[in-house]
């Protein structure tokens, strides 16, 4: 029992240790951006891009290390050259454990695009947020074709891109909401002011 915990804790460790690093590699990478960045304009870095930088950087610990669990080393690379096979599969062949593979592919890859434009003001954009998203998920599969993880497929890739997509409608969504309830209070103090003149 001693030796199926610790094994248990050394694969962990080992797939949460490579996330970790990467992770530890992008928060340093992006403070010392950031940092240049606002010393040509004469400012400091705030709390919020501070925040913001570990926040996207816990999320990449997340999401390397979950992908690499459950992998196993493969004796051949797996390449699906159909697009939207899983489609087919998961709809008429009623496989329900496809469909929720491919939900929770969309669904990791939401807090990629709220976080994303929220470090980065040039990242407001859609067509950022598709090429960058579509870019970090064609490597992931990339990785996983070169040291045999899994199954390198185009559905995957378009599953994660939706995700970030969805992820930056939910940011766009908290802005409008936001500045509504900003507007409107600015409004209301205004005809208080109003009124009491």
């Amino acid at each position: 029992m001693k030796i199926l915990e610790s094994s248990v804790k050394s694969y962990f460790t080992f797939h949460y240790g490579i996330g970790f690093a990467i992770g530890f590699i992008f928060f340093c990478g992006y403070m010392i951006l950031t940092t240049r960045k606002k010393k040509s304009q004469g400012q400091s870095v705030s709390k919020k891009e501070i925040l913001c930088g570990l926040a996207l950087s816990v999320y990449l610990v997340f999401l390397l290390g979950g992908i690499l669990i459950g992998r196993d080393f493969r004796d051949e690379h797996r390449i699906e050259p159909i697009p939207f096979w899983s489609y087919y599969k998961a709809i008429v062949e009623r496989d329900v454990a496809l469909a929720l593979q491919m939900l929770g592919n969309i669904v990791i890859f939401i807090p990629f695009g709220v976080l994303l434009p929220t470090a980065w003001k040039r990242m407001r954009n859609v067509r950022c947020i598709i090429l960058i998203a579509a870019s970090v998920s064609l490597s992931l599969e990339l990785v996983q074709l070169i040291f045999k993880l899994g199954l390198f497929e185009f559905d995957d890739v378009f599953h994660n891109t939706l995700g970030a997509v969805l992820g930056y409608g939910l940011f766009i969504l908290f802005h409008i909401i936001l500045f509504s309830i900003v507007h409107r209070t600015a409004t209301d103090a205004a005809v208080k002011c109003k009124g009491n003149k």
